[in-house]
């Protein structure tokens, strides 16, 4: 099971570059994971789960987290504000 960590600071604001943490069964995983976005227009992914939000304007995407191996995933949704 994989647990996304949400950002210390929400809403998702314009410009913002992090990282996107998650665990895998209580331990941290998030180089062995894979990162995907759903509109790079909102948020790009970088691999090791770095993140810049890239939208200039309120706006929504969804990352999704893969652990290759367990074929296992789960969603965080992004709701950017400009």
């Amino acid at each position: 099971t994989i647990t996304a960590v949400p950002p210390a600071t929400t809403p998702w604001k314009a410009g913002t570059k992090a990282r996107l943490r998650a665990t895998v069964q209580s331990r941290d995983y998030t180089n062995a994971l894979s990162f995907y976005s759903d509109d790079a227009s909102v948020i790009d992914i970088y691999p090791g789960g770095f993140y810049e939000v890239t939208g200039a304007a309120a706006d929504t995407a969804t990352i999704t987290i893969r652990d290759e191996d367990a074929g296992t995933s789960v969603t965080v949704p992004v709701v950017v504000t400009a």
